[in-house]
């Protein structure tokens, strides 16, 4: 399994990600498991949701082409 990063987020997780945010800055990115982890710790529920299909990996120029190919429909 694999943390794809797309999440639904109600108001309460959002208030909790709005006040962790300046904490939780590393290397010009946001990082938000640590807001999700506190927002759990107080109380919260969140919910997991195994996705269908396949993960399609852009972060390099074949990975692109190739998730670019699967998208289209072109079998290369």
């Amino acid at each position: 399994m694999i943390n794809v990063s797309k999440y639904v987020i109600n108001s309460d997780l959002l208030s909790t990600i709005a006040i962790y945010a300046d904490k939780t800055i590393e290397s010009g990115e946001y990082y938000i498991t640590e807001p999700i982890n506190q927002y759990v710790n107080g109380g919260g529920n969140v919910k997991i949701v195994p996705a269908q299909g396949q993960y399609l990996d852009g972060g390099t120029l074949d990975g692109w082409l190739h998730a670019n190919n699967v998208v289209a429909g072109n079998n290369l």
